[in-house]
């Protein structure tokens, strides 16, 4: 089958249309990372890197221009396996991300050292994978959770996300971002 076409070239995928199941492929991105949690033993990922986020959210953020250090722009907990994510709105944000679930940017460390605090089960992690780190968020998140090892579950991510869905699969074919 081969994709759609607008005026000769391949029509994108759109979250609003009805190419591409989008919450079916949240939902397999989803069970990905509970795998990759489950298989490194972790209680909880937090990572930084914007594909990264984007895989484990599912929310297209935008305001990510300019320079931009690590910093933990999402959070996942194994036990609830709910997904935490830094945005000051709503508007990218899937449906099945909360607002409850949302906190809010700043450069201030301690600020951000008490918004990931409030997320329940991470202070109390053993073991927390992450994507990317700096020295500074490293010193963060053993603030957040003193009795943690951070270990980097980067490779292991990037190789379950080698292998596509159906569904990123037809985004590729269109062009998309997924």
């Amino acid at each position: 089958m081969s994709p759609p076409t607008t005026n000769g070239r391949v029509a994108p995928a759109r979250e609003n249309g009805n190419q591409i199941d989008f919450e079916r492929l949240r939902a397999e991105r989803h069970r990905t990372c509970v795998a990759v949690m489950d298989d490194l033993d972790l209680d909880a990922l937090v990572v930084g890197r914007e594909a990264t986020i984007q895989y484990v959210s599912g929310a297209r953020r935008f305001w990510t221009e300019g320079a931009k250090p690590f910093n933990p722009g999402c959070v996942m907990i194994a036990g609830s396996g709910l997904v935490y994510l830094m945005s000051t709105w709503a508007d990218g944000v899937p449906p099945e991300i909360g607002h409850d679930q949302l906190y809010g940017m700043t450069w201030n460390g301690a600020t951000l050292a008490a918004e990931l605090a409030a997320i329940p089960g991470l202070s109390e992690s053993r073991r927390i994978g992450v994507d990317a780190m700096t020295p500074g968020a490293a010193r963060l998140l053993h603030a957040v959770a003193p009795k943690a090892d951070i270990e980097d579950a980067s490779a292991v991510l990037t190789d379950r996300r080698r292998i596509k869905t159906p569904d990123e699969q037809a985004c590729i074919d269109r062009k998309s971002v997924v």
